[in-house]
């Protein structure tokens, strides 16, 4: 199921979906995600698609592109959700990739 996910970033991946994919019951999924890695369906994949967008800015990526790339609901849930997770904005982790580079 990780391959799976991991390598579906890019597409919207709902409960349902892995349902269908993986021919077991969204609820028996849910709990047996939850019991191995602590983290529910929703956060795991939130968490690999905000690793992707940090990623795609140190590659150069525009920001506006990110949000095409890694479907996490517009900018303005990737700004809200990657400020929650890494303590900054996009913009603020581009600008601090950018001025590494530099160096």
């Amino acid at each position: 199921m990780f391959l799976f996910i991991n390598s579906h970033l890019t597409e919207n991946i709902t409960l349902d979906r892995l349902e269908k994919e993986f021919f077991v019951s969204k609820f028996h999924i849910s709990r047996e995600f939850k019991k191995h890695t602590g983290l529910t369906v929703h956060n795991y994949i939130t968490k690999a698609k905000l690793n992707l967008c940090k990623k795609l800015i140190e590659e150069g990526k525009s920001i506006s592109g990110i949000c095409q790339i890694c479907s996490l609901g517009g900018y303005n849930n990737l700004f809200r959700v990657f400020k929650k997770e890494f303590g900054i904005t996009p913009k603020e982790y581009y600008n601090e990739v950018k001025k590494f580079k530099t160096k």
